[in-house]
């Protein structure tokens, strides 16, 4: 991230949290990290909404096939235990190329990635390809958001300078 609110062409950019991350090595995950900007809809939720009991971790990791939360019976009661797939970090890298290509953080606070969608008019100096990436990677229901997989496999990934998917840096700041 960088200092301030807006990043320019003259911005210091500094990479961060890295000691924030956390190595998952099997299921299910005991705490949640990471910077709340780029925190998925879905961690955001729970981390407003959820209050662990002591008898089960307080998340769980989905495997990736969709399964994004279950529920935890309880006699009568059902409480709704958040289950998080990969699908989060996919949402995070959307933030990031988002803050890359526009200099401006798409959320600024919990709530708003919770209850608003992302301004697309920051966005109109990029190529279609590029703001089609992005919907992809920022939807907010994990289901319809982009894996990984889909990311790398997408063509603005692979674009060049001699085709469309390059940046007017010009129109970029105006």
């Amino acid at each position: 991230m960088c200092c301030g609110r807006e990043v320019t062409l003259e911005s210091t950019v500094k990479l961060i949290d890295f000691g924030l991350a956390k190595c998952l090595r099997a299921g299910p995950m005991s705490t949640v990290v990471g910077t709340p900007s780029v925190m998925a809809p879905e961690v955001a939720k729970a981390m407003i909404s959820y209050v662990p009991r002591h008898d089960r971790p307080a998340f769980a990791w989905g495997g990736g096939d969709g399964a994004i939360a279950g529920l935890v019976h309880e006699g009568n009661l059902e409480q709704e235990e958040p289950v998080f797939c990969p699908k989060v970090d996919v949402w995070s890298l959307g933030v990031v190329l988002y803050i890359c290509l526009t200099g401006k953080l798409p959320f600024q606070s919990q709530l708003e990635i919770i209850e608003l969608d992302y301004s697309r008019s920051p966005l109109n100096h990029v190529s279609a390809e590029a703001r089609e990436l992005l919907a992809g990677m920022l939807e907010k229901d994990p289901e319809h958001r982009l894996s990984i997989a889909d990311c790398l496999e997408h063509p603005w990934v692979d674009c060049s300078e001699g085709d469309a998917c390059t940046i007017d840096y010009e129109q970029m700041f105006r």
